[in-house]
């Protein structure tokens, strides 16, 4: 039979017990990082900042080659702000980014080149992949090159490539979308040649598609 003693040192030792557990507890919870989709504070595009990644992207200049490499061409309008979309980061072991990507939902409007798999329908919102990203915890935007991420409520033809898993994304960078809905010109002495590039493609790929009414 335990004697007072024994039992009162065995309620001290069980408290102490449950309070040391309770302090690890706190201690690691204060010391997790944020998961995947919880902010750290309040983003905005405001308060991004913004890093560009080099990249190895195959890059086409000409229409043809730019329509013939493509999986599908579509006109699409873009249902959500930047914010809104999925985001996805992987890392490495060592936390240096391995990969990113954001998931954006567009309706389409018109396939103007269809899939050989026949899985993009006219009206139907599909999620496709853009080379930008977000590091919530940060409020760091990742961009490939100097990709320009689409904006809502823009009405774009966009030439996809549907990968291994089925997904489609966005190939050739900023020169595999145009917006339809951009119809003011940059003055001929403060263009750049990417942006030049651009304006050249976009009015090729309007003619070549009887587009160019939508743009005027």
């Amino acid at each position: 039979m335990l004697s007072y003693n024994r039992i009162g040192k065995l309620m001290v030792l069980i408290i102490v017990l449950i309070v040391g557990i309770f302090a690890v507890q706190m201690f690691f919870k204060a010391e997790l990082p944020l998961a995947s989709g919880q902010q750290n504070g309040s983003i905005s595009t405001e308060n991004l900042r913004t890093v560009e990644v080099a990249s190895n992207y195959v890059t086409f200049n000409e229409p043809e080659k730019l329509d013939q490499f493509a999986d599908a061409i579509v006109l699409a309008t873009v249902q959500n702000d930047f914010l809104n979309n999925q985001h996805i980061v992987t890392t490495y072991p060592d936390g240096n980014i391995q990969d990113f990507y954001t998931l954006t939902d567009i309706k389409i409007a018109r396939v103007i080149k269809e899939s050989t798999n026949g899985d993009i329908n006219e009206g139907e919102i599909l999620s496709i992949i853009e080379p930008v990203g977000l590091v919530e915890e940060t409020h760091t935007k990742l961009i490939a090159e100097d990709y320009s991420n689409m904006q809502k409520g823009e009405y774009i033809l966009i030439f996809l490539k549907r990968n291994s898993l089925g997904q489609y994304a966005i190939f050739n960078l900023n020169n595999g979308k145009f917006d339809l809905d951009s119809v003011q010109k940059k003055n001929a002495g403060t263009v750049s040649e990417s942006d030049k590039l651009h304006e050249e493609l976009k009015d090729a790929l309007f003619a070549k598609y009887d587009l160019t009414e939508a743009n005027e």
